[in-house]
């Protein structure tokens, strides 16, 4: 019996696996079903994150042309991540001069829970200034969680006149 005991401990110290998801549904609600076999915490992972596409309205904020001189369109970029002081920040490379623009970019992000997410679109100005022109934010933990859980698909925002794209990819 004396032999017996270190083991019977070992065994009484590990937690019980998880059973297997099938759906989201399946796992606690700060988790995701990750391919219909197990849940995973959404927080405290890191994540291929991409703004896909972006529109933004046909006239500048003033209703006029967005670049006066030439009439151009604007020159369009995203800052998407964590609203905290010291959270994960990406930003697109900027899009000159159209009003619709495709990013074939992505950049990891690392999700905490308490903090928000958000995604804000910029027109980029000659003299390197950004006006703001639209933009969302998730602001609790549930609303993110939604936001993974559809990993993989092409999301879409609107709030007209804008609207953007964008997909979470596996953690790693």
């Amino acid at each position: 019996m004396r032999h017996l005991l270190p083991a019977v401990l070992l065994l009484a110290a590990c937690p019980e696996p998880k059973p297997p998801c099938d759906a989201h549904e399946d796992c606690l609600s700060t988790e995701f079903c990750v391919e219909q076999d197990f849940c995973l915490s959404v927080f405290d992972r890191t994540y291929d994150v991409a703004v896909v596409n972006a529109t933004v309205a046909s006239l500048s904020p003033t209703l006029g042309p967005w670049d006066p001189e030439d009439e151009t369109g604007p020159d369009i970029l995203a800052l998407y991540g964590s609203t905290a002081e010291n959270g994960d920040i990406c930003v697109t490379s900027t899009l000159m001069d159209t009003t619709e623009g495709t990013w074939d970019e992505s950049c990891e992000l690392t999700l905490v829970a308490g903090e928000s997410f958000a995604i804000e679109l910029y027109d980029e100005d000659v003299d390197d200034q950004f006006t703001f022109l639209g933009g969302w934010i998730w602001e609790d933990d549930a609303s993110i969680v939604n936001l993974v859980r559809q990993l993989g698909e092409v999301q879409r925002i609107e709030s007209p006149p804008y609207s953007a794209e964008f997909r979470f990819d596996p953690p790693r």
